[in-house]
């Protein structure tokens, strides 16, 4: 680690170059990673469900309604032109999908029935069984929009390959808004705890890019094999998260060391050398760990269990290559200074203990060392006090329900 600290300080520009290709060229495909994933794949290959399933789609060919039908409700104004526009609203849709169909006599009879009582249910045929339909679902829901009125018939789908197709939409969804809301929080806590808007910035870079570069990754091994939609928020969850606490353990690290006097160049290696070496094994473990899964004959297992392994294996290859270059440039702004630091010292002034006249900075010991001593001071206690905190936060656990209804899952007012 010190050698490689040496060789990151001598060639810094050359490196930052390097990543910056690699961030660049990742970007078009990272865009494009959720292009070729696929749904459904939790089933198990020679499993006695999936033997089952073969033996009714052997004797029983899938003709009609096999796992995605529509719901058509014509509003009460509606026009038998409209009621026609929206049957052949559907027909389109599943012609241009191509797995599935609608008959002639099924659009009759939906027909029918919106002129007579206004909904009408209307089956879909498909060849494909229905563990194989969540892809043409997640088609029909783009095309049809279900749930929005159009011309006075609202469209809906139903069955499981559309309650998956609707769980996926829905998770992307919630992936989104959760970076949207997490990202500005961790960067408050960052501001807070460095005190540098550089220093703050770094961990969130790296994590940005650990993702972008997992993205393009993706979508570059699923033209090669049957990765699960899944994929996208298991690597974005567990990335953000790993690369911005593997940059925090090698930047705090760097900072204590400058502290303590150590010029930075000294800095860098100790943190490289010490916390750095803890990030890779880190990493190592992580990766080993996921690897577990691939012991599941289980494709959507296999490929989220592969996402997560390679943004670990990219948040270790940044946290050890591209801070420490960072760092390097950006010098003394990752150390605490400037407004936001003053700011902080202002607020932080009120509860601080004056110190003796004649003490010292270094002298003084810091909470986390006052907190650590007395823990250490006081073991049994503080085991004793730690186990009845979590056992009570565990308490929801004693009625936890565990089940596999996919329409819980939803929001009520989701179509």
């Amino acid at each position: 680690m010190v050698r490689i600290s040496e060789f990151l300080t001598r060639r810094r520009w050359w490196v930052l170059a390097a990543w910056l290709v690699v961030v660049v060229a990742a970007l078009p495909f990272s865009a494009k990673q959720t292009d070729h994933l696929v749904g459904g794949g939790f089933t198990v290959p020679g499993s006695q469900s999936q033997s089952v399933e073969d033996k009714l789609a052997s004797d029983f060919p899938p003709s009609a309604a096999a796992g995605i039908g529509a719901v058509l409700a014509a509003a009460p104004e509606a026009t038998p032109a409209q009621i026609d526009a929206g049957v052949a609203r559907l027909s389109q849709a599943a012609k241009e999908q191509g797995q599935v169909t609608l008959t002639k006599t099924n659009a009759e009879r939906a027909r029918s029935e919106l002129a007579s009582k206004d909904v009408a249910v209307v089956p879909l045929n498909s060849d494909l069984p229905a563990s194989e339909l969540s892809d043409p679902a997640t088609d029909l829901r783009k095309s049809l929009d279900p749930g929005t009125e159009h011309d006075g018939v609202t469209p809906y789908l139903t069955g499981q390959p559309a309650a998956y197709a609707g769980l996926q939409e829905l998770s992307k969804q919630d992936l989104a808004q959760a970076e949207t809301t997490g990202f500005p929080i961790v960067a408050l806590i960052l501001l807070a705890v460095f005190g540098s808007a550089a220093a703050a910035s770094l961990p969130l870079a790296l994590g940005l890019f650990s993702v972008l570069i997992t993205g393009a990754l993706i979508y570059l091994l699923s033209q090669q094999m049957d990765m699960s939609v899944f994929v996208t928020n298991m690597a974005s969850m567990v990335g953000i998260g790993v690369a911005v606490d593997y940059s925090l353990f090698i930047l705090v690290r760097f900072r204590e060391e400058v502290r303590a006097g150590k010029p930075a160049r000294e800095a860098r290696a100790t943190a490289l050398s010490t916390s750095g070496l803890a990030v890779v094994f880190s990493g190592m473990a992580v990766v080993i760990s996921l690897a577990g899964l691939f012991m599941v004959n289980n494709q959507a297992l296999r490929s989220m269990a592969l996402g997560a392994m390679i943004v670990v294996a990219v948040a270790v290859l940044v946290a050890s290559t591209l801070l420490p270059v960072l760092i390097r440039l950006l010098g003394k702004r990752v150390e605490a200074g400037g407004m936001i630091w003053g700011i902080i010292t202002v607020l932080r002034h009120p509860f601080r203990r004056r110190r003796r006249r004649g003490s010292t900075d270094p002298e003084r010991l810091r909470f986390w060392q006052r907190w650590t001593e007395r823990v250490m001071k006081r073991p049994v206690v503080s085991i004793l006090a730690v186990s009845a905190v979590l056992l009570t936060l565990a308490i929801p656990v004693l009625d936890m329900q565990t089940g596999n209804s996919a329409i819980e899952q939803f929001p009520k007012n989701h179509d």
